[in-house]
């Protein structure tokens, strides 16, 4: 049973909100109704990820490298990160090692693990 400070209306489930680095809240402004709000809070989770990686002193080039690949992969899929399912990584995998030219294996597995880096930020219980 919810608490009722985590219950909006029947059925909606509002966690509070907590100050970590890379926080959407923290980048959408709370006072603007965006036209696509799909894209707007995947720009968001994006920028967050970024302000995260820049507060553990990781390079910009990597940081860019990660946001590219983030986009090619939503891109890939066709959906945004609440959408994405385990076999959309295993199909991107698949596409990677299939083409004229295959990556090789240290990149996808390199691959693999920034999109592991921004899911396991994006799904903080925090």
């Amino acid at each position: 049973m919810l608490h009722p400070s985590q219950q909006k209306s029947p059925g909606v489930l509002t966690l509070p909100k907590v100050d970590l680095p890379g926080a959407a809240h923290a980048v959408l402004a709370s006072n603007v109704v965006h036209l696509d709000a799909g894209a707007a809070v995947f720009d968001a989770m994006i920028e967050g990820w970024s302000r995260q990686q820049q507060s553990r002193m990781l390079s910009a080039d990597t940081i860019h490298g990660r946001i590219g690949l983030l986009r090619r992969f939503q891109e890939f899929v066709g959906g945004y990160p609440w959408e994405w399912k385990p076999t959309d990584v295993e199909d991107w995998t698949s596409s990677l090692v299939s083409m004229e030219r295959p990556r090789a294996h240290s990149t996808i597995r390199s691959y693999q693990n920034a999109l592991q880096l921004f899911t396991e930020l994006v799904t903080d219980n925090r």
